[in-house]
């Protein structure tokens, strides 16, 4: 994750601002679908999925300036609370379902995890641009 974050602060520091959600969550997919494929590309995914991580994490910290004009620092707050409540929470829920289940599921569970990021990425996008517009 941290070298997720230093690429991004490069590429920030160029004011390419847009596409570096859309590509971090994009390299959290190819990471979850090379994680399904092959034990030989396993690593491989691993990192692929910290970059992307690294990124979308520092990439909506810096998009709460854009998107929310009351409140900033309460907004970022939540944000960091949110994240270190899934780093806490997420990893023994995922453990204890895998002892159950199986281990293959790890890549089903990024996938639903990058799904809710999508959702809640572009739902803030339509209310910010909703009430820009008003």
């Amino acid at each position: 994750m941290i070298g997720g974050r230093f690429l991004f602060e490069l590429l920030r520091v160029k004011n390419y601002q847009s596409p570096i959600g859309k590509i971090g969550l994009f390299n959290i997919l190819a990471g979850a679908f090379m994680m399904f494929f092959s034990s030989q590309v396993l690593i491989g995914g691993f990192l692929l999925t910290g970059l992307g991580c690294g990124s979308v994490f520092s990439f909506l910290i810096n998009e709460v300036h854009f998107r929310i004009n009351n409140d900033l620092q309460g907004s970022i707050g939540a944000q960091i609370v949110m994240a270190y409540a899934g780093m806490t929470f997420l990893p023994p829920f995922f453990g204890f379902t895998a002892g159950l289940r199986s281990m293959h599921l790890f890549p089903l569970f990024l996938i639903a995890c990058l799904l809710i990021i999508m959702i809640c990425f572009y739902r803030l996008r339509k209310l910010s641009e909703r009430k820009q517009s008003d």
